[in-house]
């Protein structure tokens, strides 16, 4: 199944961005000259997490695993366009059958381990799926079982792992076989549709091709074949697969899974694997510099990859001056989004927290580099360009590692958040700036996020900034609440350091003290153990607006 235009192919493929590599082709290519090199990794607490011991494979072995996977699949009636979802834990077994739908020509839909039946059958009937797999069981919950009393009618369940219950079908069989049909995909087929964090609404699917994911790829500068990847996000975004999976297969190496968090075990796994790229959200390296592991434990580690919440500058500094770690400041999305702030572009680590380059930026230029977007900033209501310094615009985004269109249901892309030149609109609120003359863009919110008190916008985004480097929290976020007088008010989700509560006036204080206009001062403060957060690590502002609605009704 195609969804890229000819022209869109042509144009790209000229540019160098587009070729005729295949993900599970990479594989088999690093299988073919390098077959007894170490590959892939399970988390080393793979007993707790589903009973079995964790797998070591070479790239021979992985190819071979891939082969009987396809093989399986194909006998359970997959072949080209066919959508398998799967709902698997950062085990082998998840980057395997993403090759093993590849090689059939199929598509992969995977999904959180959180789905339960609402979006199990969602994502189901969306993509008109006849085939889930799943994990017998993850910890004490028994996937299998579950997924055979909610799935659908017509879907057949294949499980993995042991003691699968009656009714559920192990995809390896008795009967598997290694002889798969041969690989039956173009770089230009569709191979996966993830799906968007839904913070604010449901979820959409995003399909992406392997030329896709792989100029994702190939704007990252980590590829080479001895890099040791340490993968903490589920894989089923493009945090995970574009930012590490994909990576990985383009340029070799060993990738490492982890799998739920364990601040410890993610630790020992940097110092015993020899890890030289992470990524982790910004709360978690906050736990990572409060457990001040020795120098030497991060040793390894160039560089570390993070997003999807404001980061403070003094966590960067600390991770580059205290380990001499670089942070990457990475502004992604399910959609292709593919901008990056690293030493590069942007040498001063606290600068870098809470900007992006903005130069002019356009198809073509050599590799390796974050050349394959276009950006413009346009006003939400009119469409026309914003150019001013300070002035906040909507990001659209136009290039090679961008989506055709949501998932539709027709099969074919649904192109409505594309303008007609082709730039889609991320939804984004970004505003430019110079920094020693030099052009950048600044995250504000997400469009919908944004808070009207009294006629006057504010940034979720800015007052978070500011949060995040109080010394007694480890993470806020901001939303709007209603007011009959002003339209809305301020209210401040925070999670305290010590566990102990941090009250109204020292969240206002510090930010007076830290020079924020008074009107966008939070008035109401809720302490809480965590920020609720989807499986893609964005904070799901929908369930804080219910809390706080909870609070407000008692």
């Amino acid at each position: 199944m195609m969804t890229s235009n000819d022209g869109l192919i042509a144009a790209y493929s000229r540019a160098g961005w587009w070729r005729e590599s295949t993900l599970h082709g990479l594989a088999a290519a690093h299988a073919a000259r390098t077959p007894q090199l170490e590959a892939l990794v399970d988390p080393i607490n793979r007993p707790k997490l589903t009973g079995e011991a964790p797998a070591r494979l070479t790239w021979a072995a992985l190819h071979d695993k891939v082969l009987a996977f396809a093989a399986a699949l194909h006998r359970n009636g997959v072949g080209p366009g066919d959508v398998v979802v799967a709902q698997l834990p950062n085990t082998h077994e998840a980057a395997v059958m993403l090759l093993a739908c590849g090689h059939l020509g199929a598509i992969l839909s995977p999904i959180a381990l959180q789905f339960r039946a609402s979006e199990i059958g969602r994502v189901i009937e969306a993509t008109q799926a006849r085939v889930f797999v799943t994990m017998g069981r993850v910890r004490e919950f028994e996937h299998a079982s579950y997924a055979l009393a909610h799935v659908p009618a017509g879907v057949r369940v294949l499980g993995l792992g042991p003691a699968l219950p009656d009714g559920v079908d192990p995809l390896l069989g008795a009967d598997a076989s290694a002889h798969a049909p041969p690989a039956r995909t173009a770089a230009n087929d569709i191979v996966t549709v993830c799906w968007t964090s839904g913070t604010e609404a449901k979820p959409k699917g995003v399909p992406r091709s392997h030329n896709h994911w792989l100029a994702v790829a190939r704007t990252k500068p980590q590829q080479r074949a001895d890099e040791v990847y340490l993968c903490a996000f589920p894989l089923v975004a493009m945090a995970s697969i574009g930012g590490q999976l994909v990576p990985w297969l383009h340029g070799g190496g060993r990738f490492v899974l982890h799998h739920p968090f364990d601040l410890d075990l993610y630790l020992e796994q940097i110092r015993s694997e020899r890890v030289t790229y992470t990524s982790a959200p910004p709360a978690i390296l906050l736990r990572v510099l409060d457990a001040r592991p020795a120098p030497a434990d991060l040793a390894s580690l160039a560089a570390i990859g993070t997003g999807s919440a404001p980061l403070a500058p003094d966590m960067l500094a600390a991770f580059e001056e205290g380990y001499g770690i670089e942070i990457h400041n990475n502004f992604g999305s399910n959609e292709g989004c593919s901008i990056y702030a690293r030493r590069a572009e942007i040498a001063d680590a606290r600068v870098r927290a809470t900007h992006f380059p903005a130069a002019s930026w356009r198809p073509g230029a050599a590799p390796y580099d974050g050349s394959a977007i276009e950006t413009r900033l346009v006003d939400p209501a009119s469409g026309a360009d914003v150019q001013e310094i300070g002035v906040a615009g909507e990001l659209l985004i136009r290039g090679p590692t961008v989506f055709d269109g949501y998932w539709g249901d027709d099969g074919r892309p649904d192109r409505r958040g594309f303008d007609a030149d082709g730039y889609f609109r991320t939804g984004d609120s970004l505003e430019r700036v110079r920094i020693d003359d030099v052009p950048m863009y600044r995250f504000v919110a997400r469009l919908k996020e944004v808070i009207v008190r009294g006629g006057m916008k504010i940034s979720p985004a800015e007052l978070e900034e500011h949060l995040v480097s109080h010394p007694l929290l480890v993470e806020a976020a901001c939303i709007g609440y209603p007011d009959p007088i002003l339209g809305e008010r301020v209210a401040a989700f925070v999670v305290p350091r010590d566990g102990k509560p941090v009250e109204l006036d020292a969240v206002t204080a510090f930010l007076r003290e830290r020079g924020v206009a008074t009107y966008k001062l939070p008035e109401k403060v809720r302490n809480v153990a965590a920020l609720p957060r989807n499986p893609n690590n964005k904070v799901v502002r929908a369930d804080l607006r219910r809390l706080l609605d909870e609070r407000r009704s008692t």
